[in-house]
């Protein structure tokens, strides 16, 4: 960041933000929206969350009764419970299932979140309930999205629940795969974010539950999940081959720093946490920028087209080099048979006496020149980024493989007086795909990785001087966020002290690929294949398989189709007209 950037236009800077952030010695919170949470008469809440077996009888009304029986002795004030957590081929809602629980409620003197499968007519819906400590059925949510394998109805509506713990919302299985759900929730003020599992075709803790931990932290929320349980021997890895697994257990819930706060086991139970009533403010609030519009545009998939090649080398060239220093990384780079390489975000121009900022940047366009003509000599595409071209711009530059300009980004949050912030959030084509940018503090902004996610990105690059309280959070932040777009992301940084604070590549899976050596700048590289080294997207229908060939004992009999187009089906299954919170805001006049 510039020398010019103060204390005070930090502050302007990130005044929206959710978290606290750590900048010399100061901590600057984002402002409190209305009273402070109110847990009734209580300091703290209790929330349990239970974990059932997934076999017939765990799925009765009368283990749910036990469970519930088992979190009322633990203190509990709220209960969460598992997708369907009564196995029947649906009711009314209310109806005789949801009515035992309300007695259920009442007995215990807790709120009770279930979800059911409920018959409205001819639609069949998967309902969560929200049920009081009187026993009042007070609030209902449909699920809302679904997968293409999928065959329920959905509801309308991303409804908040005003509670003595303050608000609350609710999400339903594979809702996890749109993280509109959960902003739309933070922005409606909800505290506490309720999800009820079920198992998946193929069970993947990993990347059910990390994005989840990531937007816990990203949105300053509570993510509280409950989901089933597996009490058969072995374990999932003894499901051989593909790993198709089995019921998680370790239902969870997970603080505003995105750590797990308590866990059942994997065999299954009653977890409860205790939160502090003081911990229950409000959570993030959204970016309504108009550059963030295509969130709540109209679904459009990205145009297919055919690329000269998917499978591409990745280079990241860390920290502030002396131009020299630079040029010649550059050099090793190209000797690596790079296709694109990306730079660290360089302060080259920077005030406020006028005549050197003139100095500046004469010489910063003769950087660029030379920088041009590496990625001409080499035939690689280069990311620069940085205060590199003129003081009022903190912007990205796109030279193509014969070292012409092919596009620039400019930086959105703005972190210097004299700085211009971008109003857009483009996404380039590349010979082989595309990719998108993000600069520095630019990481804060959700909603811009949300942009790119719709737009197609195949590659999220982040140049970046590091923002963030630490390197956990960043990586909380940034891993979970390539997941839910299912993009590759490149971070180029610096050395630290922090063990993990390193510039790196992940893959869409969120998988560290490749990062650098500990404090020593260097180069980061990595070959991906932009189609095939994806997660694939499993569907609920199952082929027989007949155990053969490597430990046949392992294997199961059937096994779930999957195919390569999980991102395009998330995209297809957007429900853009939900996330009104989320639209674009007209700037005040004047």
């Amino acid at each position: 960041m510039p020398a010019s950037l103060t204390r005070e236009s930090l502050v302007l800077c990130i005044q929206e933000l959710p978290m606290r952030v750590l900048w010399q010695g100061v901590v600057v919170l984002s402002a409190v929206v209305g009273g402070a949470a109110s847990c009734g008469g209580a300091e703290a809440l209790r929330l349990s969350v239970v974990s059932q077996v997934w076999n017939p009888q765990g799925r009765t009304l009368q283990a749910v009764r036990s469970h519930l029986e088992a979190a009322a002795a633990q203190g509990a004030d709220l209960v969460l419970l598992p997708q369907e957590c009564v196995d029947t081929p649906g009711e009314p809602v209310p109806g005789p299932i949801t009515e035992a629980l309300c007695q259920s409620a009442a007995r215990h003197r807790m709120y009770v979140v279930a979800n059911l499968r409920e018959r409205d007519g001819t639609k069949t819906f998967l309902t969560s309930v929200l049920i009081d400590r009187q026993g009042k059925l007070v609030g209902k949510y449909r699920k809302s999205h679904k997968m293409p394998d999928e065959t329920l109805d959905l509801g309308d509506e991303l409804p908040v629940f005003d509670t003595e713990f303050g608000p609350l919302a609710m999400r339903v299985g594979t809702d996890r795969f749109f993280p509109e759900v959960d902003l739309v929730y933070a922005a409606r003020g909800a505290r506490i974010i309720l999800w009820s599992q079920a198992p998946e075709p193929v069970e993947d803790e990993h990347a059910q539950d990390f994005p989840s931990q990531g937007r816990a932290a990203d949105f300053n929320v509570y993510i509280a999940c409950a989901r089933y349980a597996y009490q058969g021997p072995g374990w999932i890895t003894n499901f051989y081959p593909p790993y198709c697994g089995c019921p998680l257990g370790r239902s969870y819930v997970i603080d505003r720093e995105g750590q797990r706060v308590a866990s059942t086991p994997r065999t299954g139970g009653v977890a409860t946490a205790v939160i502090p009533r003081a911990n229950l403010g409000p959570g993030r609030s959204p970016n309504r920028s108009p550059a963030f519009a295509a969130i709540t545009a109209p679904v459009r998939l990205p145009p297919a087209r055919a690329w000269s090649k998917r499978r591409v080398r990745i280079t990241a060239i860390e920290a502030h080099l002396p131009i020299e220093e630079l040029l010649a990384r550059l050099d090793e780079a190209g000797r690596l048979q790079t296709d694109i390489a990306c730079t660290y975000e360089y302060v080259w121009i920077a005030g406020p006496d006028k005549k050197q900022i003139a100095a500046m940047t004469e010489k910063a366009r003769d950087n660029l020149r030379r920088v041009a003509e590496k990625a001409r000599q080499y035939r690689m595409y280069v990311l620069i980024a940085g205060v590199i071209d003129r003081i009022e711009r903190n912007e990205a530059i796109l030279f193509d493989r014969q070292g012409r300009e092919a596009g620039r980004y400019f930086k959105i949050a703005k972190t210097h007086e004299e700085m211009i912030p971008g109003q857009t959030a483009p996404v380039f084509e590349t010979d082989f795909g595309r990719i998108a940018v993000r600069i520095c503090a630019d990481e804060w902004m959700v909603e811009l990785d949300r942009c790119y996610a719709v737009q197609g990105a195949d590659i999220v690059f982040t140049p970046t001087q590091s923002w963030g309280p630490d390197a956990l959070f960043r990586n909380l932040r940034d891993i979970s966020r390539a997941m839910d777009g299912v993009n590759f992301l490149v971070e180029c940084t610096h050395p630290s002290t922090e063990a993990i604070h390193r510039s790196m590549i992940v893959d869409p899976t969120g998988a560290v690929i490749a990062r650098a050596e500990y404090r020593k700048a260097g180069l980061v590289s990595a070959v991906v294949d932009l189609d095939a080294d994806r997660p694939l997207r499993y569907l609920r229908v199952f082929d027989p398989h007949k155990p053969a060939g490597y430990l046949p004992e392992y294997q199961p009999t059937q096994m779930p189709r999957s195919a390569n187009d999980l991102r395009e089906a998330i995209l297809k299954s957007r429900r853009p007209e939900l996330y009104g919170p989320l639209a674009p805001q007209a700037a005040p006049k004047g």
